[in-house]
């Protein structure tokens, strides 16, 4: 049974969530430089190829909980709950799916400075201030867009009334033309990919 919030304090309801936040976390911004990397999306079918590639990274990083996330044509957002270092292997595993998906394609990709910061999010208010950033981005280099039109980012499932009427199904379920993006062959047990 849902619980009816709406009774509750302001002060009331900003307990629950930094209950939440401390429970959840550490969070953290991981994003790489557009200002130093080329376009990397620069088509619908090479979007597309990016939300599977990371979609398939982080449904393999297991321990890594993606609030939100951007794909924006040379660079990228993603705002992570994890610890550091496994949020670290979520993004490489992301990056070597990306080049893996890459090559194959109309345009040569120079990976070197496909680079992966990250920040660390301490409190509530930087968290919503981060989902916020994040969310804006493709609007803020394009207006046509907004935080819940942007197809290539998470602002839908923050601003969209009709996400509580889809049914979730696991992504390993999913049948894809983009499959060996998502599954991930039989390797030795040291491998990172």
């Amino acid at each position: 049974m849902k619980k009816d919030y709406s009774a509750l304090s302001f002060s009331e309801k900003e307990r629950i969530c930094e209950s939440i936040f401390i429970a959840n976390g550490p969070y953290w911004h991981v994003y790489t430089d557009g200002t130093k990397m080329q376009n990397i999306f620069c088509s619908e079918d090479e979007f597309k190829s990016g939300m599977w590639c990371l979609a398939a990274a982080l449904h393999l990083s297991k321990d890594v909980k993606a609030l939100t996330f951007e794909l924006m044509i040379n660079h990228i957002h993603l705002i992570l709950a994890g610890k550091r270092e496994d949020c670290i292997k979520a993004f490489n595993l992301f990056e070597a799916r990306l080049k893996k998906a890459f090559p194959i394609r109309e345009h040569t990709i120079d990976w070197s400075q496909f680079k992966m910061d990250i920040l660390p999010i301490e409190n509530l208010q930087a968290l919503r201030n981060e989902i916020i950033y994040t969310n804006r981005n493709a609007f803020v280099a394009n207006p046509v867009y907004t935080p819940d039109s942007y197809p290539w980012g998470g602002g839908c499932a923050y601003f969209s009334p009709w996400l509580k009427h889809l049914t979730t199904s696991h992504l390993g379920n999913f049948p894809s033309e983009h499959k060996e993006h998502f599954y991930t062959p039989k390797r030795s047990p040291h491998s990172q990919i």
